[in-house]
């Protein structure tokens, strides 16, 4: 009898172990989707990151009459036709004037920089 209890007492124990570990493997593979699923939505978020200190730099080289920057991502909405594209606004400030060619030049320069279709540019001159 006490055989028996034994042998029956131990089959019981390595099923609860395999029940056991079949719903931890479960779960891992549950936790390791999940974080796939997170680190490609990190990577798609950090694709589109803008490189701001990059853009600043190289906006103090080509342009030192520009002081102030504001970058902002935004749509443009036509309300004729309700289409909205993506556009980028960029408001410029500076101490010194800054002629038409010159802002011409710089938002052209944006654009391909940006790689945006769509920009917006303000210009404010503080004196």
């Amino acid at each position: 009898m006490i055989k028996e209890y034994i042998t029956q007492t131990s089959q019981n124990n390595d099923e609860v172990f395999k029940g056991i570990c079949e719903r931890l493997d479960s779960k891992i593979d549950q936790y390791e989707s999940t974080i796939e699923q997170l680190t490609l939505e990190l990577q798609a978020a950090k694709k589109d990151e803008m490189p701001y200190m990059q853009i600043a730099n190289e906006i103090a080289a080509s342009y030192p009459e520009i002081k102030h920057v504001f970058i902002g991502q935004g749509n443009h909405i036509a309300i004729d036709s309700l289409t909205v594209s993506p556009c980028l606004i960029v408001k410029v400030k500076s101490d010194t004037l800054i002629s038409e060619s010159s802002l011409e030049q710089f938002k052209k320069w944006i654009k391909v920089r940006l790689q945006s279709e769509y920009i917006e540019i303000d210009y404010y001159f503080a004196e």
